[in-house]
């Protein structure tokens, strides 16, 4: 066979045109160095829990989103305005990983930005680094920026720096020796209680016990009788929010009256609320990451920054931001800030070295100012604490018993009226919020943000309307020749306007039915409030240790009452003639039924009187899962038999 040398060039043509493709392939995967960038717009990726069980840290990605859109309102950066792709990785590491590269390679993000859970910003660290896209995020996983690499930067506290605060602010109260540890098994809570463990055995003292509470624990009656055997001068709660929240009530509940200094993976008003009992909370503090307190003028600009360019979606249900609004805000402050320094044709060198450059930069929002260097990616290490002063003030302390000279107004958690009903300003569990005007959005025909003043008896008129609603009779179902009229204005609507719904875009099934039953919730919060109401105890609280386990009074008490049941069972099954008629019948209907036992009455017993019966000479098709075959029961049907 004759060799042509042509065909072999031909094949080394597209075998090297083959080979410089992929080439090429694989250099288009990776991100581009301007990608997200054009003539107008700057497109930054928004990475967080939406959805999930730690949905609440979703309020750590509103906060940039509103100053992105106040930078935006004011004409941008060089020209360039800001578009916010928003990504839910529900904190699970798998989603956040499809998430990030959703936003990298089809969304074509220039950064990414947040990204609350330490787990996820982990995960997709390794895709961050591959393709060199900038990351500013406030997970307070350490390994994140530490050693330092190149596009990643911390501008929040870490758990290192977060978790010295935590034992310094411990340490700093007199007399303190004896301090017991109460943590997640995990990565996250290691950032904090690690470090904290080094700042007390620099100070010679080692912690007296270490005790695990795992995430998803609705119970924390062992920790809190173990503290309390060790005599604890002060406990380091690693711990979110809820297990936190857990921990106090059963402190309280133990007489284990000891400070608790907890995370920040807790929102120091939150867990007010869940704990709900103003006596647990009296020892409880938080590190304190901002430079003045909830309310003061520094912090009210932000304020009314975040309800001015957020949607009533994006805020709590009262309207006020929590402390993770603000907390998430720094990584836009910067982000805007290395922008302005990266000049009018940025690109991603061009940012992170503007991001190097930052010094003594001050937030506006943080205690401490930012200073990133190129060895050094974490650009804030001071915190204070926050907690409750001897008037039941919200306080910062710099040190036990140092409080901040800017202490929060006394108008923004005034005391508690005589005879004032739960839920009103000023009671328990109420989020912390100013006197006077308030942005009252749901009220058809006023405009977010319009200042509505509160009239005398307002709130009363406002709730005898809602109940004549609630008790309004129920239109009958499945009439649209008869629209309803909205009863209040939709997000769209203009003011005063009571669109019908079949002139709104509101899906007509969700309004079907009787009305009571979607009034009846808003009326029982309206009522009672939004907070759980704590339920007596009938039985009373007592505990017994044995070694190291731990027996209370509720333990006794349920399995005394399993095991009683279950001996009630037995001798009903064994001993009763009741019981060897049920064992009969299910060993055999049809056996039992020749036997003489009455097999409609064992069914009726177990399952409840029978359905109607059906004509005689008929038989109903298909049969009830439970109903007795016909040859148990005397009919005729002949394709009912088995």
């Amino acid at each position: 066979m004759k060799t042509r040398p042509s065909l072999f060039l031909a094949l080394g043509l597209a075998l090297l045109c083959s080979l410089l493709g992929s080439m090429l392939d694989a250099t288009g995967a990776r991100a581009d160095n301007t990608q997200g960038i054009t003539d107008t717009t700057i497109k930054i990726g928004n990475l967080g829990p939406y959805t999930g069980d730690a949905s609440s840290f979703s309020a750590l990605n509103y906060g940039p989103v509103a100053y992105f859109r106040y930078i935006n309102s004011q004409g941008g950066v060089h020209g360039r305005k800001f578009e916010i792709v928003t990504a839910d990785d529900a904190c699970k590491e798998a989603t956040g990983i499809a998430a990030a590269k959703k936003l990298i390679y089809q969304d074509k993000v220039f950064m990414v930005l947040v990204t609350p859970c330490s787990g996820v910003a982990m995960a997709i660290k390794p895709t961050l680094l591959e393709d060199g896209l900038p990351w500013i995020g406030v997970s307070a996983n350490p390994k994140l920026t530490t050693p330092t690499v190149p596009n990643m930067f911390h501008v929040t506290y870490t758990g290192v720096y977060s978790g010295r605060a935590m034992a310094g602010f411990a340490l700093s109260r007199p007399n303190t020796k004896k301090i017991v540890l109460v943590a997640h098994t995990n990565d996250w809570a290691r950032g904090y209680c690690d470090p904290a463990t080094e700042l007390m055995k620099e100070r010679g003292i080692e912690p007296v016990m270490s005790l695990a509470l795992e995430r998803g624990s609705t119970d924390a009656t062992a920790q809190a009788l173990r503290i309390k055997s060790a005599n604890a001068d002060f406990v380091l709660g690693c711990l979110y929010e809820a297990e936190l929240a857990i921990l106090l009530r059963d402190l309280h509940k133990y007489g284990v009256s000891v400070p608790v200094i907890g995370a920040l993976g807790a929102d120091f008003e939150s867990t007010h609320k869940r704990v709900n009992n103003p006596a647990a909370v009296k020892n409880f503090y938080l590190p304190y990451q901002f430079q003045a307190p909830m309310g003061s003028p520094t912090m009210k600009k932000w304020e009314d920054m975040f309800v001015k360019n957020l949607e009533k979606s994006e805020l709590p249900e009262n309207g006020v931001p929590t402390n993770f609004y603000y907390f998430g805000l720094p990584t836009a402050i910067a982000t805007v800030e290395a922008f302005k320094r990266a000049g009018p044709q940025p690109s991603r060198e061009k940012f992170i070295a503007a991001m190097e450059t930052l010094k003594d930069f001050d937030t506006g929002v943080l205690a401490d100012k930012v200073t990133i260097t190129r060895d050094n990616h974490v650009g804030v290490h001071v915190m204070y604490a926050v907690g409750l002063n001897d008037q039941g003030k919200q306080t910062v302390f710099t040190g036990w018993g140092s409080r901040s000279s800017d202490r929060i107004p006394s108008g923004l958690t005034p005391p508690r009226r005589a005879g004032a009903a739960r839920g009103e300003q000023g009671g328990p569990g109420r989020a912390l919020r100013p006197r006077g005007p308030v942005h009252d959005h749901a009220l058809p025909g006023h405009h977010r943000g319009e200042l509505r003043p509160r009239r005398p008896g307002h709130g009363r008129r406002l709730r005898r309307l809602r109940l004549r609603r609630l008790r309004a009779p129920a239109l009958p179902r499945g009439r649209p020749d008869r629209p309803r009229r909205s009863v209040l204005r939709g997000p769209g609507d203009p003011p005063g306007a009571h669109a019908t719904h079949h002139d709104r875009a509101t899906p007509r099934h969700r309004h079907d039915g009787p009305r009571h039953r979607l009034r009846a919730p808003r009326g029982a919060r309206m009522l009672w409030g939004r907070e759980v109401l704590p339920f007596p105890r009938i039985f009373p609280d007592r505990a017994w240790t044995i070694g190291d386990v731990v027996v209370t009074s509720d333990n006794l008490i349920v399995s005394g009452t399993v095991l009683g049941l279950m001996a009630v069972l037995v001798v009903l099954f064994n001993v009763t003639r009741l019981g060897r008629l049920l064992q009969a019948v299910f060993q055999s209907q049809r056996g039992a039924a020749l036997i003489g036992l009455n097999v409609n009455a064992v069914h009726a017993i177990v399952w409840g009187p029978p359905r109607a019966s059906p004509p005689s000479g008929a038989c109903s098709w298909p049969p009830s899962p439970f109903s007795i075959p016909t040859w148990a029961c005397g009919c005729s049907c002949g394709d009912s038999r088995p």
